[in-house]
């Protein structure tokens, strides 16, 4: 399966968005395996893209418009960048494959964990 069957996001609306140069790039970052989808939520996606060092990256969506930030260099400069666009194309592929419904349940059993002393995580895996 592609990125663009089944997709939430348009990769032309996308592409109009974020322009050529970074959409190619968002598109290399997507097949090189380096997002991590934290959370997918009706008209929100959560993710973190490595790249220079690990980007937190949000993109909304309403209709055909797109929103949302990041946190790189290149959203405070140019605004939508290629991390949003792997961020995106990532959930496309997540939906269509319907794994979207999982990508919140790893984010609740990371935010438990975290909670959790050292200690009784030792004990949980032990």
């Amino acid at each position: 399966m592609t990125e663009t069957e089944f997709s939430m996001f348009d990769q032309d609306v996308l592409r109009s968005f974020a322009g050529d140069k970074a959409f190619a790039r968002g598109q290399a970052y997507f097949r090189e395996g380096l997002v991590e989808l934290l959370a997918i939520e009706p008209n929100r996606v959560v993710a973190r893209v490595a790249g220079t060092q690990d980007y937190a990256s949000i993109v909304l969506w309403q209709d055909s418009s797109f929103d949302g930030e990041c946190t790189c260099p290149a959203f405070a400069r140019d605004g939508f960048c290629k991390h949003m666009v792997a961020a995106a194309l990532a959930a496309n592929v997540a939906n269509a494959c319907g794994t979207a419904d999982s990508v919140g349940v790893l984010t609740r059993i990371r935010t438990y964990l975290r909670g959790k002393d050292v200690d009784v995580l030792v004990a949980m895996i032990t």
